[in-house]
Order: C-alpha cells, then structure tokens, then sequence
C-alpha cells in the first residue's frame, strides 16, 4: 500500500496540527460548496472544480510518489471532464437515458490509460512507476467522485444529504483533533456517532432558505435516520483520509487532502441516498 513504504515520511505533527485545520479549511469549503449549490449547477460546477484542484496540490506528495506534476493534470482533466459530464447528464442536455453517475465510467475508463501515457511522457527516469500510476488514479477516483454532487442536487433529498455528508465530514475532523481514550478505534467510532447526531439534527432543521433547482432543501421527507446515515460514513471517510494524509507530505500537502478529500467523497454518499429516496 502507498502510505506503508518505509521510504514515505510519518508526519511527526500530532493529530492538532492537521486535523484542527483541515476542519477549518473544510467548513469553508463545504460551505463554499453548499452556497453554490444554492446559486445553480453552473457556479457548483467551479466550487467542485476549486476543491478538486486542492485535492491534486498535495495527493501525490502525501502518497510519496513521482510524477506528481503529470499525475495531477491527468486526474484534473479527469475531474473537470466529470463535472462536465455529470452536469449535462443530470440536466437532460446529454444522453437523456443515461444517470448522472454514467458520465464517471465514462471519465474513469480513459483516464487509466491517460494515466500510463503520463509515466512515458516523464523525464526523470520514471523511479516508482507502479506507486506514481497507483497515486494518479486513486487521485482521479477522489476527484471524479466529487462531481455527483451535481447529481445529488437535483432532488432535494440529495441536497440535504449532501448538506449532512458534509456536516459530518467537517465534525469528523474536529473529532480527530481530540485525543481519545481508545486510540484510533475509539475516535472513529466517536466521530461516527457524533458525525449522525449532527447530520440527524440537520435532518431536521429548518432550511427552507437553502433552495436547489426552485426546492427548498428543508423540504425533507427522508427524516433523521438517513441525515445520521450519511453524515456517519462521511465522518468516518474523513478519518480514514486524515490518516492517510498524515502519513507522508509537508503540512500543506495534508493539509489540502484532509479537507478536500471527505468534502468530495460526501458527494457519491449524497447521491446514492438522493436517488434513494428520490
């Protein structure tokens, strides 16, 4: 695995000095995302572009791999690709048939071959070809994956799961920051409770100024449990990246992954939930 390899470095900074942060850092985003969101899909359409671009500045850095350069054009075109996609799809202006998670199949299939092209374009002897392919395409899979968030607003039951992903994104950091008895196990099973308890608040909150598509987000007819569900996993993920991200990297390398990662991963849970209960 990427983040094993002796040669990676191990972040001597507590789990302060990265988590805290990345917590800020991710509200901001979250919020930049939610009020775009709010504004249409054409401005949700760059919020997810900005995210996804900070993702990349750091992802191959904290995997300790080469090719970083490449390897972020690669997933960039990759994302970008998806955003636009995703939000012709869900729009009905492309292949009216298809769903709007089709378009990241589409992106995802080229993407691995643009990925080995890349290692043949370098010019630095291509040390650690399989880590660099491997970093690229994970990165790709992380950033793409975001662009469902332009699925998920199109009900409102996708938007307010995307609303809860991202809360317990953001509680699943400021959790981490925290020193728990237990260790590890003991602070994800904490985040996660926490994580629901926020999103099954937010699942009943009055948000009927928060209006997607002409819908009033408060409008929720999914209730509690599936804000809890969502925001759970997606405070969950959000460990699960902090620890990734705080195995390798400066600072701001994972710092960037810490806070773009479960901002973007909140969008695939917000989908599913959305066409769920659609």
């Amino acid at each position: 695995m990427l983040w094993h390899d002796a040669r990676v470095r191990t972040s001597p900074a507590g789990p302060t000095a990265v988590a805290l942060p990345a917590a800020g850092v991710a509200l901001v985003l979250a919020l930049v995302a939610l009020l775009a969101a709010a504004a249409g899909d054409l401005l949700l359409a760059f919020a997810l572009a900005a995210v996804q671009g900070v993702l990349l500045t750091g992802w191959h850095r904290v995997c300790g791999a080469g090719g970083a350069a490449g390897g972020a054009l690669v997933a960039l075109a990759a994302a970008l690709g998806a955003d636009g996609l995703v939000a012709a799809v869900a729009d009905g202006r492309l292949a009216p048939r298809a769903t709007p998670a089709e378009p990241v199949l589409w992106v995802l299939g080229p993407a691995v071959l643009v990925a080995f092209l890349a290692q043949l374009a370098r010019r630095d002897g291509r040390p650690d070809v399989v880590r660099s392919v491997t970093a690229t395409l994970a990165a790709a899979v992380v950033a793409v994956l975001g662009a469902l968030a332009l699925g998920a607003v199109q009900v409102p039951e996708g938007a307010a799961a995307l609303a809860s992903g991202l809360l317990g994104a953001v509680v699943g950091l400021a959790v981490a920051a925290v020193p728990v008895p237990g260790g590890a196990p003991a602070g994800a099973g904490l985040a996660a409770v926490l994580g629901a308890g926020a999103g099954a608040a937010l699942a009943v909150a009055p948000l009927d100024r928060l209006v997607v598509d002409g819908d009033a987000v408060g409008a929720l007819g999914w209730g509690p449990a599936a804000g809890a569900g969502c925001a759970a996993v997606a405070a969950l993920l959000a460990v699960a990246v902090l620890q990734l991200a705080r195995t390798g990297g400066d600072r701001a390398s994972s710092l960037a992954v810490a806070a773009a990662a479960p901002v973007l991963l909140a969008a695939p849970l917000a989908y599913a939930v959305g066409r769920a209960l659609a």
